[in-house]
């Protein structure tokens, strides 16, 4: 299914970026721009700008920007082609297709697909009452009457019969047969999939039903599985789905990480007691699928899983492949029992209390280590360290770092010296000689190519004076090299050169230029002088680094070389710092 460009460029050139993105958070009007609270990191002061004029927003606490559709893509999770759609309903502007009858037909099924599979999800709660035997389990399990109804829990009972009400809409046997809910037996007969079993409903991120779990609630005969769930299928995918993130989402980005379950009953407990932020895998490992929606959301897990062997063997590995995928990744650590277990019997106060301070990997695996065999000898105490050198290792801060090898040390009685020289064996050392310092404060230079770069993003004709008088190159900085590079070649101002940087850091120093000059930071020039003296700020910066180069070339030669090497770097330099003075 692909988009007509006409519709792609009528959504591009749609005009009002507040009301769309008004519509998630409350944007106050400051000046020309307009502030409010970032949907994307927790803050308590507004630092989200919105600039009208440039049609681009720029956060500049998280340092998140883009576009009308880079927002809805990222707040809502939605692809490039989804973001359009939505806008497109929003504005008011005919979505057009342009298609092939293959993908129109494809298209055609799989929205056939979602609404078989959405009636179903309504058949069933229609089953699922009050007075049920099922209903009252879940609320023996501690379930509120709003949790079950939010989370649209339902019942295939011995007497429903989904397939004869689906046929009875109008829906085929084949399309039926399709969604998963029958399947066909030896004998060549559509049976029910789900009979006599609790039923929960698996929602893809943007809140539209894809599949089903159910739990089974008779007695269990030989071979008959407690959770039943939905055939692997383009719509359901257990290693992509994660079950909650719909109405999660919002959440983990307000909180700024996610909580890691591993059961439906785990999720739906944590959001009666108020804690929004949570999602479970789907009976699997995490996966890399899953760790890549998260990733789109937040880089900080917090893993809540089954106090039992099975729930920390499996916190483990989660940790393994979320640091893999550059994850900050914290533990909760329960006592033989499962998250909803804790929130029931000690309340969200603990668990919030938990949540402050959640574990390290490194002191979790430490626990775990030492409750399962007390250290008694060195050898022990060498096999423990063995096994939290990786831990260690992948911790990239090194004040966390040197805290956990002292507690490390005083846990195995050994010295702190003798961790960090197994930390450092093999261990790549970073040449500090590559990296220059990071000045506190900017100083004239830099704001002079952050000023330069703002008048040629937002001018033609100031883009073509400078280009005249600089060389992308004179900008020093790799990034801001990059952009004036990407100017010299394109026509385009303010917030159409965003999608020529799309995902960089470039795009994100441009966004915040443009919201910047918004706030009157980087005034337009009132004459010449104005832009021609930094113009002249870049010019002696690069002189100045060249003597510096030239220097540095002569006080290795006096040393090795004769003088006749010396004097053309000499006439060089002479020449470089008589120009010099003369700018001044």
């Amino acid at each position: 299914m692909i988009l007509a460009q006409a519709t792609v460029e009528q959504v591009k050139a749609y005009p009002d970026i507040v009301t769309i993105i008004s519509d998630y958070i409350s944007l106050k009007k400051k000046g020309r721009n307009y502030l409010g609270l970032c949907p994307f990191h927790s803050e308590k002061t507004p630092s989200f700008t919105v600039s009208p004029e440039k049609r681009i927003w720029h956060c500049f606490g998280c340092h998140e920007s883009g576009d009308h559709i880079g927002f809805m893509m990222k707040v809502d999770n939605l692809s490039f082609a989804e973001a359009i759609v939505h806008i497109a309903q929003k504005a008011g502007i005919t979505v057009v297709y342009d298609e092939t009858p293959a993908s129109q037909a494809a298209r055609f099924d799989q929205d056939v697909l979602r609404e078989i599979l959405s009636i179903a999800k309504d058949y069933f709660v229609s089953f699922l009452k009050p007075a049920t035997k099922e209903y009252l389990y879940l609320k023996g399990r501690g379930l509120a009457d709003k949790t079950i109804q939010d989370f649209q829990l339902g019942l295939a009972s011995a007497g429903s019969n989904i397939l004869d009400h689906l046929l009875s809409r109008g829906f085929s046997k084949d399309q039926i047969q399709r969604s998963g809910l029958v399947y066909q037996s030896d004998q060549g007969v559509l049976v029910s999939r789900f009979r006599n079993r609790i039923m929960f409903p698996i929602l893809d991120y943007r809140g539209r039903t894809v599949g089903f779990s159910g739990r089974f609630m008779g007695e269990a005969a030989a071979g008959v599985a407690k959770y039943v769930n939905s055939e692997e299928s383009s719509l359901f995918s257990k290693r992509k789905l994660l079950y909650g993130l719909y109405k999660s989402k919002n959440a983990i980005q307000k909180e700024g990480f996610v909580i890691l379950m591993e059961g439906f009953m785990d999720v739906m407990m944590a959001y009666q007691y108020g804690f929004e932020n949570v999602v479970a895998t789907m009976g699997t490992a995490v996966t890399a699928e899953h760790a890549q929606k998260l990733k789109r959301f937040t880089d900080k897990v917090t893993v809540a899983m089954d106090g039992d062997e099975a729930g920390q063997k499996s916190i483990e590995r989660s940790y393994d492949l979320l640091r893999q995928l550059g994850f900050n990744v914290f533990v909760l650590q329960f006592d033989n029992q499962d998250p909803a277990d804790v929130l029931l019997s000690q309340g969200p106060e603990y668990f919030s209390s938990l949540l402050a301070e959640p574990l390290h990997m490194a002191e979790f695996k430490l626990n775990r280590l030492l409750a399962a065999a007390p250290i008694t000898r060195i050898e022990q105490a060498a096999g423990v360290l063995d096994q939290l050198i990786p831990i260690l290792r992948a911790e990239k801060d090194v004040v966390i770092q040197n805290y956990y090898i002292k507690k490390i040390a005083g846990a195995l009685n050994i010295n702190i010296e003798l961790i960090v020289a197994k930390l450092k064996k093999n261990k790549y050392i970073t040449n500090n000689a590559l990296f220059v310092p990071i000045k506190n404060k900017k100083d004239k230079y830099l704001k002079a190519v952050e000023h330069l770069t703002y008048l040629a993003a937002s001018s033609l004709e100031l883009r073509t004076l400078i280009l005249e008088k600089l060389q992308p190159q004179d900008f020093l900085q790799n990034e801001y090299v990059q952009i004036m590079e990407a100017l010299s070649k394109v026509s385009v101002l303010n917030q159409d050169l965003l999608p020529i940087f799309e995902g960089s850091e470039q795009k994100r120093i441009l966004s915040e230029l443009l919201v910047r000059g918004e706030q009157g930071l980087y005034p337009l020039p009132t004459g010449n002088k104005d832009w021609v003296e930094l113009v002249k700020t870049l010019k002696s910066n690069k002189r100045q680094l060249k003597i510096a180069e030239i220097k540095q070339k002569i006080a290795e030669f006096e040393n090795n070389q004769s003088d006749q090497d010396i004097q053309p770097l000499l006439a060089e330099l002479s020449s470089l710092i008589l120009n010099d003075n003369e700018e001044d």
